[in-house]
């Protein structure tokens, strides 16, 4: 993105090239918020602000890939247009209940109170600060504590915490893959250890036969984002319909063998596997 204002103009980025970013943010969980150019890390939406006289006003988003780029530029050729919109918004706030309300609220009033109020929770402290997914463990961990669940114990194994554990870490590998971190498939392999213990001994007894697929997925995802390193998702295509049908049926498969007991007697052999006796 870039912004163009006259020198006079003191902060940068503009109020309105935040809020554009603020917009693009919301719809792209692989950025990791936006930062100032030169030097704006590169899981960033970068942002350049210029200074150059007598520019009352410019802003461009640019959509750049490989092939192609889209741009979309508003020019203000005066400040006229900044005083008009303010007029407007002083007669159309009248009719509006109390309170703090955005443009969005003025130019769409049915819809304003409700994008307002995401609005303002995107842009709030604990959104920009990246701690939503931090507010997630906290809340899951905080209910296992209050439950009493994290003091669950079979077999001596303390299956309370660490089922308590796997959702937070789960919940964070999720955050990782979703912004395109390879970190998040790392952590994917070791909750998948631990989701594998704890649903065994909760009675799932097919884990032993589903959660492995589930590891070497993620321990191959892993790998091909380090070898890679081109993390884009696939478009919507056939592949899509053609692992979803691989998974269902195995899925499907793998269930019905770990549930109807089909090769209990030779995977869960006390002579073979004692501690799972």
């Amino acid at each position: 993105m870039e912004e163009i204002h006259h020198t006079a103009k003191k902060d940068a980025p503009s109020g309105t090239a935040i809020t554009l970013a603020e917009g693009i943010l919301a719809a792209n969980p692989s950025l990791n918020g936006w930062a100032l150019q030169p030097g704006a890390p590169e899981d960033a939406l970068p942002i350049a602000a210029i200074r150059k006289d007598p520019v009352p006003g410019t802003h461009t988003v640019t959509y750049r890939s490989a092939v192609d780029q889209l741009s979309l530029t508003h020019v203000a050729h005066s400040r006229a247009g900044f005083a008009l919109g303010a007029v407007l918004a002083a007669e159309r706030i009248q009719a509006l209940h109390a309170g703090s309300h955005t443009f969005a609220s003025l130019l769409f009033p049915e819809a304003g109170l409700i994008w307002t109020r995401a609005h303002d929770f995107q842009t709030s402290k604990v959104y920009r600060k990246r701690d939503p997914r931090c507010l997630g463990v906290v809340i899951v961990v905080s209910a296992s504590i209050a439950m009493g669940y994290h003091l669950t114990v079979i077999d001596g194994i303390p299956i309370g915490i660490l089922s308590t554990v796997g959702a937070a870490f789960s919940m964070m590998a999720t955050r990782l893959v979703t912004k395109r971190n390879n970190w998040g498939n790392l952590i994917g392999v070791l909750t998948t250890v631990n989701t594998t213990i704890v649903d065994y001994y909760l009675g799932n007894q097919a884990a032993l036969l589903t959660y492995p697929v589930s590891f070497f997925g993620n321990i191959a995802s892993f790998w091909f984002w380090r070898k890679k390193g081109n993390r884009t998702p696939r478009k919507f295509d056939n592949w899509y319909f053609v692992n979803a049908g691989i998974a269902t049926v195995m899925a499907i498969i793998l269930n019905y063998i770990g549930f109807s007991g089909y090769l209990s007697p030779c995977i869960l052999d006390p002579r073979i596997w004692p501690n799972f006796g």
